[in-house]
């Protein structure tokens, strides 16, 4: 079964995705310019202050974070919806469903911070994204993003995002369609547990920027991918001992034929 792939990629999605998360959270936040020789001093706006950071930053960072996550949890969800459909052992769907339950709520909870979330993930079909459905007449939607770019002068890290789950759902869609059942739903078991210890990882992190009222959602969220974790696990044991018996008793089968 080839699906070391799955695990690699999304390990090393991980790593870079973070740094890019905490790298766009840094960049939202409001920048100083050291004053220029000769210059009086400039002079400081007063901010409120919220647990000890200024409530603008602190809103800025909150809605990075939700966005970030939303953006994961709306993969989660499709990912989900496919193997809920394709997936032909019970338990695997069951399981399925439960994710597609469980991220759509953790989405509700995220569009509270300012999460915009994909119409995929509400209905399950694969329309147009936000940033598509916005596109001026008259261009393409890699044609306004590159002016809305060159608009801003920075690099759009959410809608990288995007297009990088966009991607991801899309190889899971053709791995179920070339493989046989068994060796899909292991691969996707296989990558639930790679993606949910890589979402607890995040949301650890994650929770030391947020303000009190989303780590609240970001624990809630922790708590609820450890017991995917865990299932998932089972769950790819159970299916990897199934399928030993399976060729042991084919194997038993046909030495017997001959």
């Amino acid at each position: 079964m080839n699906c070391t792939f799955v695990a690699l990629r999304s390990a090393g999605f991980a790593s870079i995705l973070l740094g890019l998360t905490l790298f766009a959270t840094a960049q939202e936040q409001p920048k100083r310019q050291a004053p220029r020789a000769g210059s009086p001093p400039a002079t400081q706006p007063v901010q409120r202050v919220t647990a000890n950071r200024p409530t603008d930053q602190a809103n800025s960072a909150d809605h990075t974070i939700a966005q970030c996550l939303a953006i994961e949890n709306g993969e989660e969800v499709a990912l989900a919806r496919i193997a809920a459909d394709k997936a032909q052992t019970k338990k695997v769907r069951e399981f399925a469903e439960m994710l597609m339950k469980d991220h759509s709520e953790q989405l509700k909870q995220l569009e509270h911070f300012g999460a915009q979330v994909d119409d995929r993930s509400r209905d399950g079909q694969q329309q147009k994204s936000d940033r598509q459905r916005s596109t001026p007449p008259g261009q393409t939607g890699t044609q306004a993003e590159q002016a809305q770019q060159a608009h801003a002068g920075a690099f759009d890290f959410i809608a990288v995002k995007r297009q990088l789950a966009d991607r991801c759902v899309a190889n899971a869609q053709r791995e179920w369609s070339e493989k046989k059942a068994a060796e899909a739903e292991q691969c996707f078991l296989g990558a639930q547990v790679v993606s949910h210890q890589k979402m607890i990882d995040a949301q650890e992190v994650l929770r030391q920027y947020a303000s009190a009222a989303l780590q609240g959602t970001l624990d809630k969220g922790i708590e609820a991918a450890q017991s995917h974790l865990k299932h998932a696990k089972e769950l790819l044991q159970e299916s990897r001992q199934d399928n030993s018996q399976t060729r042991t008793s084919d194997t038993k089968r046909d030495d017997g034929r001959k």
